[in-house]
């Protein structure tokens, strides 16, 4: 398919649904059985840091796709990669204005309808802080961006492979060849960064979203969660900016969604 002004926009393909069971199988404890139960809780306490990749994390739950637009609302699809830098547990993402759009576990990618405009994104990884002594201006994501109605854009979780100066890249094998060049994890900043068809990303694209599973949020769950901690957005939203202040300008270019990226989506 093609956008209306031109750049071409990836099929739209409903992946097979991963078989997405609990972390840990639904094994019954029995009297007899307590030598395991230490065995057991480690397992369950690393599912609950790590979370299995695909399924949906909190306050969210699988979806068919809908890549098309509400009507008169810009769609913006968050896609978590699972082969990237970061382990697992999930982020949430909220507006500046405290709108909460959703939970984005690794292996998924959470769908969004927004109005037209300009927003603020903050995204924080709640679980992995549960069990963290600090938390970092490096680990949570900001982006500016600005949607059109009646547009499709598309933005990529990044971590480790990321830090105030962008993208990093390291060089190995032949340096005579193409091709030799892959990213590595080289710091514990996260980011939220743009994908159009200019990026150098959008090729993968159309490779992400056969494989993530698609999650939306239920709100007004969501909502009222991140509502019952009045603290955890004012908090995250802070952290957010003082990351923002210590980004480069390449950096901020690139953690900037314009209403330009944005692409027609057509059936």
């Amino acid at each position: 398919m093609r956008d209306g002004n031109g750049p071409s926009v990836p099929n739209w393909r409903v992946p097979s649904t991963p078989e997405v069971g609990p972390c840990v199988g639904g094994r019954t404890l029995t009297p007899g059985a307590f030598g395991a139960l230490v065995a057991i809780t480690a397992a369950v306490a690393a599912s609950c840091l790590t979370g299995c990749p695909g399924a949906p994390p909190p306050h969210s739950e699988s979806t068919t796709p809908i890549p098309m637009h509400a009507a008169g609302k810009a769609k913006v699809v968050f896609l978590w990669p699972s082969d990237n830098c970061e382990p697992g547990g999930h982020y949430t993402i909220a507006t500046s204005g405290g709108r909460f759009l959703g939970n984005v576990g690794r292996g998924t990618r959470l769908e969004v309808d927004l109005p037209e405009g300009a927003f603020t994104f903050f995204a924080w990884n709640h679980r992995r802080e549960e069990t963290s002594l600090t938390v970092s201006s490096a680990n949570v994501a900001v982006m500016h961006a600005e949607v059109y109605a009646d547009r499709t854009y598309f933005v990529r979780l990044a971590f480790g492979e990321w830090d105030e100066h962008g993208p990093r890249v390291r060089y190995g094998g032949d340096f005579r060849r193409r091709g030799t060049a892959y990213r590595v994890c080289v710091s514990a900043d996260a980011a939220l960064f743009a994908l159009a068809p200019k990026s150098e990303d959008w090729a993968s694209l159309h490779d992400w979203l056969d494989e993530l599973t698609p999650v939306a949020s239920r709100n007004p769950d969501g909502q009222a969660w991140l509502d019952a901690e009045p603290l955890m957005l004012p908090d995250h939203r802070a952290l957010g900016e003082r990351h923002w202040l210590r980004m480069t300008g390449e950096a901020q270019k690139i953690a900037t969604l314009s209403a330009r990226d944005g692409v027609r989506v057509e059936p």
